[in-house]
């Protein structure tokens, strides 16, 4: 791609993730000067806030093929998804990562995908908190959105009350029970309470409860 017209840096920030959240994006216009888009979510995850503030940068710039986009970002799963061509699959395949497992965030994505087509866009990778001035910029606006949030991420909504699918499984001599939803996720049931996991975050909590009995 040629040199770039329009520098963007995009980020995304969430306490507890799931929880409050906040986007940024510093975007560096042809002649130099630069604009600063914010939003928040007082319900969302990370991963959705990075994609969000990829989308709304992107809007924000003039369409066509004959404009040149360069997006920094220090999310793997933004770069990677884009930069690998693995959303452009999902989406080939009925936004579904494998036959197992349904694509996250597809209502970001389908608008993500619809901006990239309209435009020349190039992603590239930074090392968070590395000394980028930009990245770090970028870093605390979508921090500081995330602690004083006060949108609606209505897609993240939607998400938590789709309806169960009938594969689950149980544990054995206990009463939890886990639930594969519409979405993706996982929902863990005791039978009087239920809370739910991104697939991608089972690994690290498993680690987490095997290190607290090992202290107990």
């Amino acid at each position: 791609m040629k040199q770039a017209q329009y520098l963007i840096y995009s980020d995304g920030a969430c306490i507890g993730n799931p929880g409050p959240g906040g986007w940024a994006a510093i975007i560096r216009e042809p002649d130099g000067t630069e604009r600063v888009l914010t939003g928040s979510a007082t319900q969302t995850t990370n991963s959705r806030m990075e994609l969000r503030a990829a989308l709304e940068a992107l809007r924000s710039v003039p369409e066509g093929k004959h404009v040149h986009v360069l997006l920094r970002t220090d999310s793997r799963y933004l770069a990677d998804a884009i930069g690998k061509g693995w959303a452009l699959r999902w989406r080939q395949q009925g936004w579904r990562r494998n036959r197992y497992e349904r694509a996250e965030n597809v209502d970001l994505w389908e608008q993500l995908l619809a901006e990239l087509d309209r435009r020349t866009v190039q992603t590239e990778w930074v090392k968070a908190h590395n000394g980028d001035p930009l990245n770090e910029r970028c870093d605390a606006l979508a921090r500081k959105s995330a602690e004083h949030a006060t949108g609606t991420d209505e897609g993240y909504l939607q998400r938590t009350t789709l309806p169960r699918q009938e594969q689950s499984v149980s544990s054995i001599g206990a009463a939890v029970q886990c639930t594969q939803l519409l979405d993706g996720r996982i929902a863990i049931s005791d039978g009087t309470a239920t809370v739910t996991v991104d697939r991608a975050d089972i690994p690290t909590l498993v680690s987490q409860l095997v290190r607290m009995l090992e202290n107990r």
